[in-house]
């Protein structure tokens, strides 16, 4: 519009472009900003584009000085306010090339009029620019600093907070990782000593009415001050006392730098307290979960002052809330372990107390089956020979309840262990029709074993558990039938890949129910009570073949009609094994003759050795007879021998005392452990040892003459 005014000789195309600009411009700059990446700023920009203008309108005005000077102080002005020096240079290039770009489309035509209202206008538009973009920069300056300040304090807020959450989400950490209640607390005084200038960390909770150091950590903190400051026997309900009133009221007390003002004002037990902990800062917090007090936690220093206001105590919570956790978990934790080494003391004590029973039962049982097996083997009528059949038969169902009995022992203990080794399942299955066969045709009823055709034997496996397991499976079915007959019937399947030994055993006995059949694999239970008056029985034989089979990974299947008999299947997962042709052991049955061969037995029971005595005096084998292992070692310094049948728990000296002295000096001389301890940890601790070989008592009169065939 000035130009119009006071330059009438210019073309209306010229100030039509003016006015273009003034109506268009503005707009293109803003849609600029809109379409610009925040990362690119679009101000800038704008200016070059506000400087090529200027430049432009500067040779289309004819290079007027006024008009020049002008933009050029405007574009010069803008550019070092809002860009600093690197925009200035810019924005003066920029209005060069518009001064180019001007004279290229209109000519350089330069105009000498410039009067003194010209430059009046242009210096007030100067002016008026000025002030404008200064008052502009002013409040913007002042309006960045301020959101620089609070940009700066949320920052530093946001960073305090980053940091608490860390130290929390470390103390959460350490919770999970740890039941200790010692590891929580290291964590949480390094979270303190920045934070509150706090080198010590204690828990106190109430034992007995009086508070006793549950915990503590950091600098100076011994075992006599921990001794020192239970022994004060700080009372709970203190009312004075300072850690009485914040585990009472709930309300934290913290003290940044103790001076002597504060020291008078203590109660007599806060001073000794003091004393024989001094520190300069103190701050107490209660423990509480609900309405429910836990204890109180100190956090002190030493010899300097602490950090604390009420601030602090807002986030200390959030601390002393995981602390909680860490004490309840702790707590949890102690009272788990505890009530376990109670129980495992109980199963020890119960193992222990079994194992001695069995020791102490087999020892008589060995005197009674020894002297039957004698009398087996000795001359006598029918009559008396039928008495003694009987008797032994007795006998030996008697230890099989005693085997029992220590078998669900170790069972329930987790000692059973079952072994892998090559067997043959032909010889179990002559095995129980031999225990078994005899019975059965006394009762009347059949006894039928049924091997499939394609039936290939070799296992690996538990030879003694699988010949158990079948022994308890056959032995009731036989007991339970009364007419017909029990069935076994043999095969081997491919399932998944695995080759499984499947045996089913099926009889036309009493049967049972769905809820029989439940009951009767728990440990003392039968299908009924009548049952065991009607037959007899402990109820342990399918409990423990049941926990046997599970611990051979396999599957019992139990399938009954009440009145109609029983068929129990079991599925063993073994793997293939080749196993040699055993020579037969029935020629080793009768005693070895050998005259030439002298025997130490160190036995303490007279009975005992009266038994073994007699077992051996058929073999022509000279005997040497003592009572404890002392003795064993001193006869054995005077004299030679070619086989020690040792027991173990002897007087004086134990067996294993007497086998070490011994082999000592004769390390090739065969010894054999001759004892009531059959558990399996015994006996593979007697091999690790280096005995010869281990005889269980009752002594099998067949086990004894095989080992001695082998000498």
């Amino acid at each position: 519009i000035l130009l119009a005014t006071y330059y009438p000789s210019f073309s209306t195309t010229f100030y039509f472009g003016i006015v273009v600009q003034c109506l268009v411009w503005p707009h293109i700059a803003f849609l600029h900003a809109k379409i610009t990446s925040y990362k690119k700023a679009s101000e800038p920009i704008n200016q070059y584009i506000d400087a090529v203008c200027y430049g432009f309108w500067c040779a289309a005005t004819g290079f007027q000085v006024w008009i020049a000077v002008a933009l050029l102080l405007v574009t010069s002005i803008n550019s070092l306010m809002i860009r600093g020096f690197k925009g200035y240079f810019t924005s003066l290039f920029a209005l060069l090339v518009g001064c180019a770009l001007g004279i290229a489309m209109l000519g350089l035509n330069i105009q000498t009029e410039s009067n003194f209202l010209t430059a009046i206008i242009a210096g007030v538009s100067i002016y008026l620019y000025c002030v404008n973009v200064g008052y502009f920069n002013l409040t913007y300056t002042k309006r960045l600093v301020k959101n620089r300040k609070q940009i700066q304090t949320q920052k530093l807020e946001l960073e305090q907070v980053n940091q608490q959450i860390s130290e929390i989400n470390k103390v959460a950490a350490t919770i999970n990782q740890s039941q200790k209640l010692d590891d929580v607390a290291e964590t949480l005084l390094k979270a303190m000593q920045t934070r509150l200038v706090a080198n010590q960390l204690l828990l106190l909770t109430p034992k007995n009415d009086a508070f006793q150091v549950q915990c503590a950590k950091g600098d100076n903190i011994r075992d006599d001050l921990i001794e020192d400051i239970n022994a004060l026997d700080y009372p709970v309900s203190f009312k004075s006392g300072l850690l009485s009133k914040v585990f009472c009221e709930k309300h934290p007390v913290f003290i940044n730098d103790m001076d002597d003002d504060f020291y008078s004002s203590l109660s007599a037990i806060d001073k000794r307290l003091y004393q024989l902990a001094p520190v300069n800062g103190l701050c107490l917090l209660p423990l509480y979960n609900g309405n429910h007090s836990i204890g109180v936690v100190v956090l002190a220093h030493s010899h300097e002052s602490m950090n604390i206001d009420d601030g602090s105590l807002v986030w200390l919570r959030r601390y002393m809330e995981l602390f909680i956790t860490a004490v309840n978990n702790s707590i949890a934790f102690s009272e788990l372990q505890s009530a376990k080494e109670n129980a495992e003391q109980a199963n020890n004590a119960k193992s222990a107390f079994v194992a001695n029973m069995s020791h102490e039962i087999r020892t008589p049982m060995n005197g009674i089956l020894g002297t039957l097996q004698l009398l087996k083997r000795s001359e006598q009528d029918d009559e008396s020979m039928g008495l003694i059949n009987r008797a032994h038969f007795s006998a030996k169902n008697l230890l099989v309840i005693i085997n029992d009995i220590l078998d669900f022992s170790k069972i329930e203990a987790n000692q059973l262990t079952i072994e892998k080794r090559p067997f043959s399942f032909a010889d179990i299955l002559a095995s129980v029709m031999s225990d078994l066969g005899h019975i059965a045709k006394s009762k009347g009823i059949k006894f039928d074993v049924n091997t499939d055709v394609g039936f290939e034997d070799g296992w690996l496996g538990d030879e003694v558990r699988i010949r158990q397991i079948l022994m308890n499976l056959v032995s009731n079915a036989v007991k339970f039938t009364q007419h017909g007959g029990v069935a076994l019937h043999v095969q081997h399947l491919n399932t998944d890949g695995k080759t499984i030994l499947s045996v089913s055993v099926s009889d036309t006995g009493i049967g049972m129910s769905k809820e029989e059949q439940t009951r009767i694999i728990h440990r003392f239970e039968q299908a009924d009570s009548s049952t065991t008056r009607k037959y007899g029985g402990t109820g342990l034989g399918l409990a423990i073949t049941s926990s046997l089979v599970n611990l051979m990974k396999g599957d019992l299947d139990i399938e009954s009609v009440v009145g109609e008999g029983t068929t129990i299947r079991l599925d063993l997962p073994l793997d293939r094994a080749v196993v040699e042709k055993p020579k037969s052991e029935e020629q080793y049955d009768a005693p070895p003759w050998i005259p030439h061969i002298k025997i130490l037995i160190a036995e303490d029971n007279e009975i005992n050795q009266a038994i073994l005595s007699s077992m051996l005096s058929p073999t022509g084998a000279t005997l040497v007879m003592v009572d404890n292992g002392k003795k064993a070692v001193d006869v054995c310094s005077t004299a030679s021998f070619d086989l020690i049948l040792m027991d173990i728990q002897m007087p004086v000296m134990d067996g294993v005392e007497a086998f070490s002295r011994i082999k000592r000096k004769h390390p090739d001389l065969p010894i054999v452990a001759l004892t009531a301890n059959v558990m399996t940890q015994d006996v593979e601790s007697y091999k690790e040892l280096g005995f010869w070989a281990h005889i269980g008592k009752p002594i099998d009169i067949k086990v004894l003459y095989r080992l001695l065939h082998t000498i």
